[in-house]
């Protein structure tokens, strides 16, 4: 798992952006740093909707894989999701009002109907193409856990399905807004593969 420290305000971007990789605890001698080397924000990204929400760091060397680092998968052809169980890792807040957790937490929360998703969201820009919802009883995602995985376990594989966005506070009964990975397959791929749409962190206006 790897902890982005992301910021974008006004499309300029702040010069503090590392991951955190190899271990529960930010704090353990075995957590492993590294520099974010350049970013790919997705052309049509709003910061003001929050539309097309993601976005592809590159790291400056391969990452080192062991016991406790391992990569998620992808599988752009899982089908519908609605009604399944996913996992949402991230080390936010555990409260509003809080700081941010040492200790990678995760919780479960279950896939809602995009019809649902509307219904529930209508006023907060929900926009069926390029989100999804999801919602657990008394648990969610909060203040600091944008850009985590939402992944759904597959036989003993963990599949990236999606990535915290935003919501309505935390865990205050309504659904938390994801982005789906699925609806952005060619975007990523070819992202990958070119290279050119990667920008240097510092200094530089993103869009």
């Amino acid at each position: 798992m790897i902890r982005a420290s992301l910021s974008c305000r006004n499309h300029q971007l702040i010069p503090r952006i590392e991951g955190i990789y190899g271990a529960m605890d930010t704090t353990s001698k075995y957590a492993t740093r590294t520099p974010i080397a350049a970013v790919a924000l997705h052309p049509r990204f709003s910061e003001e909707e929050y539309h097309d929400d993601i976005a592809v760091l590159k790291v400056p060397q391969a990452f080192n894989f062991g016991p406790y680092v391992k990569p998620v998968c992808l599988d752009f052809d899982l089908g519908d999701l609605t009604g399944k169980t996913v996992t949402v890792a991230g080390w936010g807040v555990q409260k509003s009002g809080l700081g941010p957790s040492d200790k990678l937490r995760y919780t479960k929360l279950q896939v809602l109907q995009q019809s649902e998703c509307e219904q529930k969201l209508q006023s907060y820009k929900f926009n069926k193409s390029s989100m999804m919802c999801a919602y657990g009883e008394d648990t969610d995602a909060c203040q600091g856990d944008s850009g985590s995985a939402v992944m759904f376990r597959k036989g003993p594989r963990y599949i990236q399905v999606g990535i915290v966005s935003h919501g309505v506070g935390c865990a205050q009964g309504m659904p938390g807004i994801y982005v789906p990975v699925s609806v952005y397959k060619e975007w990523i791929l070819q992202t990958i593969a070119d290279g050119s749409a990667f920008k240097p962190i510092i200094g530089q206006k993103m869009v």
